[in-house]
């Protein structure tokens, strides 16, 4: 061999291991990013279905597009809603009520609202003396307000939830449910 074919084929093997090596950083990349909205939307749905059971329990219905959560330490709080559930789940006397709301809302850039949806319940609706502790549904739900709505009697739920760390909102995945009461209106 001269120095000519050498150079040659240290080239051409330059130039296929480059792409190797591209190849396999993109394929990765693709793949962490279904992963991570794999695991997105395995936790958005379960927390949806959280929210469908207590509907389905639930005699009634109070929405707020917006409004400061009664009780949450969130000021920034975005939609807000209050089952009530049927009188046979009663708790200290009192109708047991399931309070969910958009809260810790954060304003990531390129038009794009961050906020967590959040859960606790109480026995009556304003009475927080047995309120429990807001706990995590959903992470990433990027639009706070207009998240619940309820005409004639149906619940409709329409969420747009992210992965908290993708700030260009390119993995954006929509949850829609309407669900009837079953128990009231």
């Amino acid at each position: 061999m001269t120095l000519l074919e050498v150079m040659i084929a240290s080239a051409a093997a330059s130039i296929i291991l480059t792409a190797v090596v591209t190849t396999y950083l993109a394929v990765t990349k693709v793949t962490a990013g279904g992963i991570a909205q794999l695991a997105v939307q395995s936790k958005a749905r379960k927390g949806l279905d959280d929210i469908i059971n207590d509907v389905r329990r639930s005699e009634r219905a109070v929405i707020y597009s917006t409004y400061p959560a009664v009780g949450s330490t969130n000021a920034d709080a975005g939609a807000y809603m209050i089952f009530q559930l049927s009188t046979n789940t009663l708790m200290t006397g009192e109708q047991q009520f399931h309070h969910y709301y958009i809260g810790n809302l954060k304003n990531l850039g390129n038009g794009i609202t961050n906020g967590t949806l959040f859960f606790f319940d109480c026995a009556g609706e304003t009475n927080l003396t047995t309120k429990s502790v807001d706990r995590e549904i959903i992470r990433g739900v990027t639009n706070p307000d207009r998240v619940f709505d309820w005409v004639s009697g149906v619940v409709n739920i329409n969420m747009r939830v992210a992965d908290e760390n993708d700030v260009d909102g390119k993995q954006i995945i929509y949850l829609r449910s309407a669900i009837a009461f079953r128990n009231g209106d």
